[in-house]
């Protein structure tokens, strides 16, 4: 009978937890669902000052324009305002406001290439013309 009630004390018995293992941070891997939409909201309007800036369709110009706004916006009233999301990402909100609007001003040139596309039944296949061999070798004996 004595083995038996050492064995259920054990079993019942309470764990030692220490503080620092109690109340440390989460992983990484599992941020808090709040961070996670936060940099979402960050990345959404990067993503539209990088695909939008310079553009002259009015939607775009106008989700530019409020991009812009909420970039600039001073506040640390609303949880989600520019300056609150830097800071829960421990981000300098002054240098990436410097950068961003350095995007506004001048937008990106984007280059058109020559593709060419061939299309052999289903498959297709894309690419760039390259230079030919002679027109290079002809080139480079002429230097």
């Amino acid at each position: 009978m004595y083995g038996a009630s050492a064995q259920v004390e054990t079993v019942f018995a309470p764990e030692v937890i220490l503080p620092s293992q109690f109340f440390s941070s989460p992983p990484a891997t599992a941020e808090r669902p709040e961070k996670r939409l936060m940099l979402a909201v960050l990345q959404d309007a990067v993503a539209t000052l990088l695909k939008h800036a310079g553009t002259a369709r009015s939607r775009p110009r106008r989700l530019v324009r409020e991009a812009e706004q909420w970039i600039n916006a001073r506040n640390s009233d609303w949880p989600f305002s520019f300056e609150n999301i830097c800071g829960v990402l421990n981000l300098d909100a002054a240098a990436l406001r410097e950068g961003l609007l350095r995007v506004i001003a001048r937008p990106a040139r984007v280059v058109a290439l020559p593709v060419g596309r061939r299309v052999v039944g289903e498959r297709h296949r894309v690419s760039v013309p390259r230079p030919h061999h002679r027109a290079t070798a002809g080139r480079a004996a002429v230097t």
